[in-house]
């Protein structure tokens, strides 16, 4: 292999090494230069390394040895190729494909030089990046290696392709790896990152199925990265936690393991945060029913409060809490978390006191006596709704939904019959509700979980 103008060389190499006492590989690689450019093409074997989890890997190192010294020395950019290619078909059309998307294409440079000596590059972001989205983001791509190029015009690196077969003098790229930490509920773990370290990676197994809250704490800017099992990408976070820590809330299923990656938002980006995983908006366990009317029921009687609706209190707990995997949804969204009683009262109290007068007023409704009435499980009107709506698609939610005009007679009736007729469309205009009154008295973002 020849970086630099300096003629037309080609070769290829393969091998497979694996140290069970150091815990590395070495990979497959192959090494391609042609048509007289200064470009050379390295492609590597994942499938050594596939069952190895991104997180796992500690460093990774592409190492080079230099057939011939010279004194010169040579700055060559190593980046990610994403179009096929082989020995045959490679040619300089396919620099075009270079993709500089992954945050560890770096410079390299070869400032000593001498025969038979080897060069060592730290490629351990760029690895990792790469065995994510070819194992997992967006369904997987394909691995077409990586590109070294050099802009240097009149020197050149000669570099081994083979050598007498021996893999001392191949292109290698060897890693280590070891498991993350593993995150335990409520138990903080302090963390220093910089340009040494620019991504520490955890991993947490939750015992049961409910909605967690994974974020960071601290003075450092932090971007974070979720993953379900080795590879699959589920969601990314820059600032939504307290200042510019990270912070992200999802549902995690019981026995899966996730894998959590933590960055500085640059390169650049020095210091210590603590990162910590708790339990958010929890779903209601069914077994907790009895006494979770109990406990209502005496909270009412002891303040004197009577029902005056169709539906007595039994009735009503069970109505909102079949609607629980909507609710916990609905209060977990990233950026606007709230806590799940707010939404939970409102139904509740409109259910239980669902009465004759508002049966009385949706029938004046559908016989096109009045246009509008407080409606549905959540009793709430059209007008109320169709500013939550808009307000919601402002805040950048509600992206299924069109806006509406609530002085349009056909927005009106169709907002009217959505809240009336489909109960999930009801109690997700009441919680745009909350968050549009907390815009209205200056909190436009409510998360206050």
């Amino acid at each position: 292999m020849i970086v630099g103008k300096n003629g037309s060389y080609t070769d290829c190499e393969e091998y497979t090494y694996y140290d069970s006492n150091n815990c590395s590989y070495v990979t497959d690689t192959r090494l391609v230069t042609k048509d007289r450019e200064s470009v050379s093409f390295l492609k590597y074997n994942l499938d050594e390394i596939f069952d190895i989890a991104p997180a796992s890997i500690e460093f990774a190192k592409l190492i080079l040895h230099e057939g011939s010294g010279n004194n010169n020395s040579v700055n060559m950019d190593l980046k990610l190729v994403t179009q096929d290619w082989d020995e045959n078909s490679i040619t300089s059309a396919h620099i075009n494909y270079i993709d500089n998307r992954y945050r560890g294409n770096r410079t390299i440079q070869m400032s000593t030089s001498a025969a038979n000596i080897s060069h060592e590059f730290d490629i351990t972001t760029m690895l990792t990046d790469h065995l994510i989205s070819t194992k997992g983001l967006n369904g997987g791509e394909h691995n077409y290696g990586f590109c070294l190029r050099t802009s240097a015009s009149a020197t050149s690196k000669h570099i081994f392709s083979a050598y007498n077969n021996n893999l001392n003098y191949t292109p290698k790229i060897v890693l280590s790896y070891s498991e993350p930490a593993n995150l335990y509920l409520s138990g903080d773990i302090e963390t220093f990152v910089s340009s040494l370290y620019p991504s520490i990676w955890y991993k947490f197994t939750p015992s049961k199925t409910d909605y967690y809250k994974i974020y960071t704490t601290g003075k450092v800017d932090t971007y974070g990265d979720l993953y379900l099992n080795k590879n699959t990408y589920v969601k990314s976070d820059d600032d939504s936690g307290n200042s510019t820590n990270f912070k992200i809330i999802e549902k995690l299923y019981a026995d899966q393991t996730y894998y959590i990656k933590v960055r500085g938002y640059s390169s650049t980006t020095t210091g210590t945060f603590f990162i910590r995983i708790e339990q958010q908006n929890m779903m209601f366990h069914t077994s907790r029913t009895s006494s979770l009317k109990q406990d209502i029921n005496n909270i009412i009687h002891n303040t004197g409060e009577i029902g005056g609706g169709f539906n007595n209190l039994s009735n009503s707990i069970d109505t909102v809490l079949s609607y629980d995997d909507l609710i916990t949804s609905l209060c977990n969204t990233q950026g606007y978390t709230i806590s799940k009683s707010y939404l939970q009262t409102l139904l509740f109290k409109e259910i239980w006191e669902y009465s004759l007068d508002d049966q009385i007023a949706d029938s004046a409704v559908k016989s096109g006596i009045r246009d509008d009435s407080s409606t549905g499980l959540g009793q709430i009107f059209t007008k109320v709704a169709i500013g939550a709506l808009n307000n919601a698609k402002i805040l950048g939610l509600a992206t299924e939904y069109d806006y509406m005009d609530e002085t349009n007679p056909e927005d009106i009736s169709q907002m009217w019959n959505l809240l009336h007729n489909d109960n999930e469309y009801n109690i997700t205009m009441v919680y745009y509700e909350i968050l549009n009154c907390a815009g209205k008295s200056g909190q436009p973002q409510i998360d206050f979980l």
